[in-house]
């Protein structure tokens, strides 16, 4: 690793995800205008090809000194939130001095500026601890995109946390220094531990912030909301919003309300839901 590296992205596999778009996710890393290196992890059984993809990336990071891939396997699924903070650990136990962490998922694109942006951002304002930025929502299989800019400031994305997520996940990236105080994503959570972890940090008094500028794309495909729909996640999201009204302090009938059409959206019908998501994006 070049000792200049100040970033770790992490981002975890598992046995659903396609290798082309894989490949990609990973491409939009490596070209990244500001050198990061890579942490990823195997979240139980995967395709061989997508195993062996990154088993070629690995070994050739060793011998090329330029784009840095660490690989990790497990043997059993336990999902996203384990296995980022397998990977939050593995960063830790480095001998590599990154000042932050970022996040990437398997099946989006980082534009290219995405690295450099936030790092120029973060080193700007020290205050901030956690930093997201805007998104282009495109699809495979669509020709409409998406441009979705969250609100910058972080008494707003507070004051707003029950009706809306603060962060677009896979565009995150924190400060290490976070995690070196032992903060890490929830695991008694089902689905829903991005938005639990957001709530944890809040309550912690850790500063939030976005960039207003779409600096990832966003696969939205026709079975995420598919994925996002169902009783066990209407209800686990429903807890999690009302466990979020408690530790907040901001239990109100505004907002009970809407977490009850937020659940109430997630076991409607498909085209219901879709139209919804598209008016309330």
């Amino acid at each position: 690793m070049n000792c200049e590296v100040r970033v770790a992205v992490i981002m975890s596999v598992y046995l659903m995800d396609k290798l082309e778009y894989v490949k990609q996710a990973v491409l939009s890393i490596e070209m990244q205008s500001l050198p990061c290196d890579f942490y990823v992890m195997a979240d139980g059984p995967i395709t061989k090809e997508i195993n062996d993809y990154f088993k070629t990336l690995t070994q050739r990071s060793r011998t090329i000194n330029s784009f840095s891939v660490y690989y990790y396997t497990r043997k059993e699924n336990r999902g996203l939130a384990f296995s980022l903070n397998q990977l939050i650990e593995h960063v830790l136990e480095s001998q590599n001095n990154y000042s932050y962490i970022a996040r990437m998922d398997a099946d989006d694109i980082s534009l290219p500026n995405r690295i450099q942006s936030q790092v120029n951002y973060l080193d700007s304002n020290k205050s901030v601890d956690v930093l997201g930025t805007g998104c282009i929502e495109f699809s495979s299989t669509r020709s409409d995109i998406y441009l979705k800019v969250l609100p910058v400031e972080d008494h707003i994305l507070k004051r707003d946390i029950i009706r809306r997520c603060p962060f677009i996940h896979p565009s995150v990236m924190f400060r290490k220094s976070l995690f070196l105080k032992g903060f890490r994503y929830p695991t008694d959570t089902k689905s829903t531990e991005d938005y639990a972890f957001w709530v944890i940090l809040a309550i912690a008094g850790y500063k939030f912030g976005n960039i207003d500028e779409a600096l990832i794309k966003f696969r939205f495909e026709d079975d995420v909301l598919l994925r996002r729909r169902g009783f066990k996640k209407a209800n686990s999201e429903f807890i999690a919003r009302w466990q979020a009204m408690k530790q907040l302090n901001c239990m109100s009938i505004k907002n009970i309300l809407f977490a009850l059409g937020i659940w109430a959206l997630r076991v409607a019908p498909t085209s219901l839901a879709q139209f919804a998501y598209k008016k309330l994006r």
